[in-house]
């Protein structure tokens, strides 16, 4: 008597509530470890950045002072009093993974040749309920 080749009904639902099972278990933590690692290469991506509008400032790069300024998943670096009134010329943007919400502190100004920041705060990077917060005190540590 001969054999058939294959795999019965009942060994394919098996095998297909498993896959099914065992998706349901790790999807949801390898979607958290996902969102996660893009708060945490926002918020290095954002130190990075504050360093340099910290060392520029120090710097007196272009006699200005200069700033970072968050928005729209994306950070920009300016050489300016402020925002509102920098050179767009200079302006150097830096993208955020992911959909990020940021919150708090979206401006920050370090004085030119001090480098003493103008308006210390904290930003808070948001996503999907998880939160990381960066702080910047009057003597522009960063924490």
């Amino acid at each position: 008597m001969k054999r058939k080749k294959g795999f019965t009904l009942l060994e394919t639902i098996l095998v297909i509530s498993l896959i099914g099972i065992l998706l349901g278990i790790f999807l949801p933590a390898f979607t958290q470890l996902f969102f996660r690692n893009n708060l945490d290469t926002a918020s290095e991506k954002i130190k990075t950045e504050l360093y340099r509008a910290h060392s520029f400032a120090r710097a007196s790069k272009y006699d200005s002072n200069w700033g970072l300024y968050l928005e729209n998943n994306q950070i920009i670096l300016f050489s300016g009093p402020n925002y509102t009134n920098r050179d767009s010329s200079k302006d150097e943007i830096e993208g955020l993974p992911g959909q990020l919400t940021i919150s708090g502190l979206t401006e920050i100004v370090f004085q030119k040749n001090s480098g003493l920041i103008l308006n210390p705060g904290e930003i808070v990077i948001s996503s999907r309920g998880i939160n990381r917060s960066l702080g910047v005190n009057s003597k522009s540590l960063i924490y």
